[in-house]
This record gives C-alpha cells, structure tokens and sequence, in this order.
C-alpha cells in the first residue's frame, strides 16, 4: 500500500478556518481558565459591572510579573498546541517547513539581525515620541517587580512572540503562500494578526491599522528572509525595547521596567493613548514607509507546496 500523502483537508481555506478556530477555542478557554482561578472574572458576573470595569481588574491582577508570565506562558502554550496540531496532525507536513530550518549558526545570525531591526525601530519610536513630547525617561530597574520574576516575564515575553510568529508566519503563512501571491499573504497574515489583538486594552481605529502595517511589515520580511527568524527576532526585540527596557505599553500592556516613561497624557495621535506607542502616529509613518519600500522585493510566485 503507497502511504497518504498531502493535508487530510485538500481545501486551503477549510485549514485556514480550522487553524484559527481551533486556536481562538484553545487560548479562550485558557484566559477563561486562568482568568477565572485568579478571580479576576467575579467583577463580569456582578450585573453592575461594565466592560471598563471588568478589564481594569484584569489589568491590575495582570499587572504583577508572576501572574502575567503565568498567563503569557499559558496563551503562548496554545499557540504551539495550534500549530503542532495542525502542521503534523492536519497538514502532514514536516515542521521544518514552516521557516524555522536551515544550519543553527546562520539561523542565530538572522535572528540577531530581526533583533536589531526591532531594538532600532522600537527605541526610535519611544524616543521620538519623548522627545516631541517632552518626557524624560526615568530610572525604575523592575521596583516592585524584582529581578528574578523580571526575567522570567523577559523569557516568557520571548516565547510568546515566537509562538504567535510560527502560527501567523509559519503556519498561515506556508499554507497561504502555496496559492496565493506574496502580497496577498503578506496582506491577509497581517488582517488576521490585527484582528487578534483587537480585544487589548485601549483597542481602536489607530491601533488595529498599525498592528497591519506591522504585519504586513514582518510578513515581508518573513518572504525576503526565507523564514521565520528575521520577524521572530524583531517582534521579540520590538516587545522587549517597548516594554521592559524603555517601559512604555505594549499593545495595551505595562510591563516590569529597566526604564519608565508616561505618555499618558500625551496626545493619543503622538502616543496612542492606552494602546501605548503602537497606537500612534509616529509608527504609522514608520511601519508604513518600511512597508512601501519592502513591497517591491516581493516575489509574485506562488511557493511549491513542501509535503513529505
């Protein structure tokens, strides 16, 4: 007997629709899961509570390292599930080819280089933003975080970006590409992206545009580079700069800090208000300059479909 070969769904949108669906069931019952054991949802059953209130709580017992790392660790852990279900389980496809093969010295060099990219273009968003609006960045070194949980959120923060990545970039991405040109995968990874950080806090117009134009930005990079470990580099070098070293929000988040600074009562159009700087104005201009000057070294060819 000759072994089955291709996806156990030949249609590519009934794996996209299983893909996503699968993984909004996982990480919702997982934030319902968690959420509910830290009593963070007993403000949603109160019949006078409102949606403001509810997410202010969440936010407050998210606001400590130990319970946000638990609750990134967690989301993270079923984005893997995700992918692993469906890439192995669905698909039949190798791992590997979702973007994440190639030899290990060169593969740690694209990543340092992703890193880089996002370092740069997250210090030079903050600092932009402080400088127009006056701030200055303080000294705060994780007080009242400690150290040790700092960098175990740090650890956790990375692994959260690389299992989004693998999932919108490995995962969708490969299938995409196979039957779609660059530019619609790129634009389609990007919508699905947006639409899954839509429930952040401060979440709105400005925000979910730029959180396409980011991912149109990684998409693009994900085609020129040949994998996944150029984006993964700066979506994790992103977060971490934002977050932990300059202590601005991250997609609606506060995070333990080497460095504070309050864009609070800036204007949101300069600092994305709640959001925080993903939200402004500043990383419109910049993601969308990246994105007009990436989109022409981008390959129109569908991908040959790599099944074992």
């Amino acid at each position: 007997m000759t072994a089955r070969t291709g996806p156990r769904i030949r249609l590519l949108w009934g794996r996209m629709v299983l893909a996503l669906a699968l993984f909004a069931v996982l990480t919702g019952l997982f934030a319902v899961v968690y959420l509910g054991a830290t009593g963070a949802l007993d403000v949603a059953a109160n019949g006078k509570s409102t949606p403001e209130d509810t997410a202010a709580v969440i936010d407050r017992i998210l606001g400590a390292p130990r319970a946000r790392a638990g609750y990134l660790a967690g989301q993270a852990a079923m984005t893997l599930a995700t992918v692993l279900v469906m890439t192995v389980g669905i698909d039949r496809r190798p791992l590997r080819s979702l973007g994440i093969g190639g030899h290990p010295a060169r593969r740690a060099g694209s990543v340092g280089w992703g890193v880089m990219l996002g370092v740069v273009l997250a210090a030079t968003t903050v600092l932009f933003i402080s400088a127009v609006g006056r701030r200055h960045l303080r000294p705060e070194l994780f007080h009242g975080s400690g150290v040790g949980w700092a960098a175990v959120l740090a650890v956790v923060l990375v692994l959260a970006s690389f299992a989004e990545e693998w999932l919108f970039r490995g995962y969708l991405w490969v299938n995409l590409r196979e039957e779609l040109s660059a530019g619609r995968a790129v634009l389609l990874t990007a919508l699905v992206f947006a639409f899954f950080h839509s429930n952040n806090p401060g979440s709105g117009f400005m925000p979910w545009i730029n959180l396409v134009l980011i991912g149109i930005v990684i998409g693009q990079l994900r085609e020129i580079s040949g994998g996944l470990q150029v984006p993964f580099g700066l979506h994790a070098g992103w977060n971490l700069t934002v977050g932990m070293i300059l202590g601005a929000q991250v997609s609606g988040f506060s995070l333990p800090s080497v460095l504070r600074v309050s864009f609070g009562d800036l204007s949101p159009v300069l600092a994305g208000g709640r959001f925080g700087p993903e939200a402004s104005l500043v990383v419109t201009v910049l993601f969308g300059g990246m994105a007009i000057l990436l989109g022409r070294r981008l390959n129109p060819r569908p991908a040959e479909p790599e099944w074992p």
